[in-house]
């Protein structure tokens, strides 16, 4: 059974999700009780098993990010929300994304980046939203804006998909 897709106010890149772009509904979730924002998550957060890993993405990753860029990770779940970062010349807070990727054996994987972000927003438009089964074989994959900014993007392993 699929859970409900949960969206918050920040969306992507460009605002909010947009339902017109969801497979399903999705509703708001303004704070998940300890002071940061969820944004988008295919996890049941009204059971206890979705609390216990919402819990989890919030905490420690299990794979390293670094790693998607070799290996291929097989999506199934996503969890976004706001953290607060500090700069660390400025020492100004500044409120960012961060999206927790779960593989199809229960670990997890972190990213601070707006690429990733924009790599889900694109695999929802077109597999619908989270839980996915099968799973999703994704990599990430760095490369250069046109103002020579690194960025980070999530990348479908299409020879992987379904197997």
């Amino acid at each position: 059974m699929r859970s409900t897709l949960t969206y918050g106010p920040m969306g992507g890149p460009g605002g909010p999700i947009k339902k017109s772009t969801m497979k399903g509904e999705g509703k708001m979730i303004k704070e998940n009780g300890i002071g940061e924002k969820v944004i988008m998550t295919g996890l049941d957060l009204s059971t206890v098993e979705g609390k216990m890993q919402a819990l989890k993405a919030m905490s420690s990753p299990t794979v390293p990010n670094e790693e998607l860029r070799v290996n291929t990770f097989k999506m199934v779940n996503v969890f976004i929300h706001t953290i607060l970062l500090t700069d660390e010349k400025t020492g100004e807070q500044q409120e960012c994304r961060r999206t927790v990727l779960f593989d199809d054996q229960g670990r997890t994987t972190a990213f601070v980046s707006d690429g990733i972000i924009t790599g889900i927003e694109n695999i929802v438009t077109l597999f619908g939203p989270p839980p996915w089964d099968p799973a999703i074989p994704v990599r990430t994959k760095q490369s250069k804006t046109r103002r020579g900014y690194n960025v980070l993007n999530l990348e479908i392993v299409a020879e992987e998909y379904g197997k």
